[in-house]
This record gives C-alpha cells, structure tokens and sequence, in this order.
C-alpha cells in the first residue's frame, strides 16, 4: 500500500473539527499514521463522538489537540426542576437522559429560549 502524507501550513492543523453536535462518528483508517512533529488533528467539543474513538485518535495522533466534547447535561439519571436544569444546562451542546428519566414539568418560553 503506497505511503499517504499529510501536508499542513506551518502552525496550522491539517484537519479541525470543533463544535459539530451532530458529527457521530470520526474515523481513521488503522494504517494512518500522523508525523509526530505538531498537532495536525484538532478535534473539540463534539459531543457525540463516543470515547472509544477519542482514545483512540488520542493514540493515533498523540501531539494533536483531541478532547471528548463531554457535558454534564449529557445522559442525565435524575432531574431537578424546570429552573435548575435551565441554569445547568444552558448552551450545552447536547442535552439527554438515561431510561425512564421524564421532566413532568413545563417550560415557560423565557426558559426554552434561555436553555438553547
């Protein structure tokens, strides 16, 4: 298999990817392998790339800039009131519950706009 490089302006990352809330999945073939001179990869706050492939980006690229875009308004187990979830939440990128978690109580649209 022919060898592939990689080229990138001098201090700029050859691929970034920040603030995609709907990007799932981020994939690199097993046989890539990134120069470890600088961080060619940026990759931030995307929420839904699971962990098992940060890691693994993590140790494909270890000097480029890969973070899990975690939230802890992601998978919530319990919630409070209408106002706390308001005040935790707002602007987060992705918010969900686990299970059977219902919010039985209703938004007022000061709050709707406040959340997102």
């Amino acid at each position: 298999m022919p060898a592939i490089a990689t080229l990138t302006c001098q201090g700029q990352p050859a691929i970034t990817i920040v603030d995609n809330t709907q990007l799932q999945t981020l994939e690199f073939p097993e046989l890539v392998k990134f120069e470890e001179v600088e961080s060619m990869i940026v990759v931030k706050n995307n929420p839904l790339i699971p962990p098992g492939q940060i890691a693994f980006l993590r140790n494909l690229c270890p000097l480029c800039d890969i973070q899990h875009g975690d939230s802890q308004c992601k998978e919530m187990t319990a919630v409070g009131s209408v106002e706390e979830l308001v005040e935790m939440c707002q602007g987060a990128p992705v918010i969900t519950t686990v299970g059977g978690v219902v919010i039985r109580e209703q938004f007022t649209e000061p709050q709707i706009v406040k959340l997102f």
